[in-house]
């Protein structure tokens, strides 16, 4: 398992704060291979939990954060995320559908904290609208009583063209090859990020 690698490697170090950010924590990204939730995510922190008691031998003081998104928010996300990697053939309005049985992050919050709570303090941060992208990372640092007055925002690499979902959902339907379908992408993202 490569986060008991990490954490091994850590090992010596266990009285200094440390933060591991990712996504990977929550599970796969709902949205493909038949995954259309966050129904994992609790098993995943137990066993997270479990992995770093036994570096620290149980003396370690576990937080799991989730920043979390409202329902529409959420789905435009996961629906571009999973347009611009996979061939999924559904709409917005198609998908948004299919990932409404699993859009409740508040209830997936709950469930790690159920199962978690006698071993990590559990909280969530609802990032819908907020302006300020460092917000999450200096609420963490906080926590971990460790300065954030000197972090430096990178760019946004994630932002979606305006009709970029549309224009990939054509490029999955149609017949090209799954590489070639790719290609497409990336050109036309790099076009989008030079025009910018």
């Amino acid at each position: 398992m490569k986060f008991r690698q990490v954490l091994l490697s850590l090992d010596g170090h266990s009285d200094l704060p440390l933060l591991i950010s990712s996504e990977e924590f929550a599970g796969m990204i709902p949205g493909r291979k038949g995954v259309w939730s966050y129904g994992q995510t609790h098993i995943l922190a137990e066993v997270i939990c479990e992995e770093i008691n036994r570096l620290t031998d149980n003396k370690a003081r576990i937080t799991f954060f989730y920043a979390t998104r409202d329902t529409t928010d959420w789905i435009k996300s996961v629906y571009w995320q999973n347009i611009r990697g996979n061939r999924i053939q559904e709409d917005l309005c198609e998908y948004t559908e299919l990932l409404n049985p699993g859009a409740d992050l508040d209830g997936v919050v709950a469930r790690v904290a159920e199962h978690t709570s006698s071993r990590a303090d559990v909280i969530s941060l609802n990032t819908s609208g907020l302006s300020d992208r460092l917000f999450p990372v200096t609420k963490v640092l906080s926590i971990l009583n460790v300065r954030s007055d000197d972090l430096t925002p990178v760019r946004n690499l994630n932002v979606q063209p305006v009709g970029a979902a549309e224009h990939f959902l054509e490029l999955n339907r149609s017949d090209m090859t799954d590489e070639d379908v790719m290609i497409a992408k990336q050109a036309y993202l790099d076009r989008s990020k030079a025009a910018t």
